[in-house]
């Protein structure tokens, strides 16, 4: 009973997002899972066969497998499509570089600032340029004040864009 309420849940998630402009119906999916499963018990009873009774017991994990499937595939395509629009924001280095000479920021800080638009965290920027995460603070403060900014965020946009 839970994997059929799972499964139901994972079909009206994607049925609800899902266009009908010809995509598989997960709605018939479940329907066959489900089914499947609701009449192999009677077929059971009724000794309606072994072959009948094989197709159905096998039917319904199939078709659960091929929404599973179909659901993974399409959170791997919207992973991928996000993957694709973060490319964008990837920051420009030589860019950077000149707009940290416009702001007049020192080679440490320059460093500093590299890392901080390529997204690393303090602990890791310390890590990497063999300093204390109380340097690293002073390091972004100074950045901060130089710039004029008040967040990582502002702080690339303003150095990724021409002044």
């Amino acid at each position: 009973m839970t994997l059929v309420a799972i499964a139901g849940k994972n079909i009206s998630d994607i049925s609800e997002k899902q266009e009908d402009s010809g995509k598989i119906s997960m709605d018939l999916f479940a329907f066959a899972t489900i089914l499947s499963w609701l009449f192999i018990y009677p077929i059971i009873h009724l000794n309606g066969g072994k072959e009948l009774e094989t197709i159905l017991i096998n039917l319904g994990p199939t078709a659960l497998n091929i929404l599973l499937l179909h659901n993974w595939l399409k959170n791997k395509r919207l992973e991928n499509e996000t993957l694709q629009n973060s490319v964008s924001h990837v920051p420009s280095l030589n860019l950077i570089i000149v707009n940290c000479q416009n702001y007049s920021l020192s080679e440490r800080e320059t460093e500093v600032v590299i890392l901080l638009c390529h997204h690393f965290k303090r602990q890791q920027i310390a890590d990497k340029l063999f300093i204390s995460i109380r340097t690293v603070d002073k390091h972004i403060e100074r950045i901060f004040l130089k710039t004029g900014v008040s967040s990582r965020d502002s702080l690339f946009e303003k150095l990724n864009t021409m002044t």
